[in-house]
């Protein structure tokens, strides 16, 4: 019975040792998030200086974006709206709102731009989901992969790369040769 009790308590040690360390790695993933948070808030507070206050407000929408996108009551990546989330905050924000730092307004140039830098940023995040669809299954992940299939994973990454690189041709009208033609290398490579 001693010997019984004894493996008992060792499981449960053993269980209370795996929860501690879940804890501690969820805690030193919170710390690093928070550190990214606090680096780019003040990389932001530099800008202010050449935007003024209106870029407040973009700030603002990259934190509330950035802490909606994994937690809070609706985790969007969870929820299948990360590619949306990407091509936002990776895409269209950050580089109109450099455009517009730089030049003092927004230019259909930079939106269209915006968009194809997304639309490439959002392929890594499909090959890392499309990748993981089998544990972000289980773990009731439905990215759109989860939804619509590996088949579908495998169009979507493939249209996001050729339309990002073909609609930089567009720039070619404007004289910008430069940046209709170096994204075409991408696809050769």
């Amino acid at each position: 019975e001693k010997l019984r009790s004894y493996f008992r308590l060792e499981t449960v040690n053993e269980e209370l040792v795996r929860q501690n360390a879940e804890l501690n790695e969820e805690l030193e993933s919170y710390r690093s998030r928070l550190k990214a948070a606090e680096e780019a808030c003040a990389a932001g507070c530099v800008a202010l200086c050449y935007a003024g206050w209106p870029l407040l407000l973009v700030g603002a929408a990259c934190v509330v974006g950035a802490y909606f996108y994994t937690t809070g009551p609706y985790p969007l990546s969870y929820k299948g709206w990360g590619d949306a989330m990407v091509l936002l905050f990776f895409g269209i924000v950050p580089v109109c709102a450099t455009f517009w730092v730089q030049a003092g307004r927004v230019s259909g140039n930079a939106v269209l731009a915006s968009v194809l830098c997304g639309a490439v940023v959002d392929t890594l995040l499909v090959l890392n989901n499309y990748r993981d669809r089998e544990q972000d299954r289980r773990h009731g992940k439905r990215t759109l992969i989860v939804r619509f299939g590996e088949r579908f994973g495998l169009y979507l990454y493939l249209v996001l790369g050729l339309s990002a690189c073909w609609f930089c041709l567009v720039f070619a009208v404007g004289g910008h040769v430069w940046a209709a033609v170096l994204p075409q290398v991408y696809l050769v490579l």
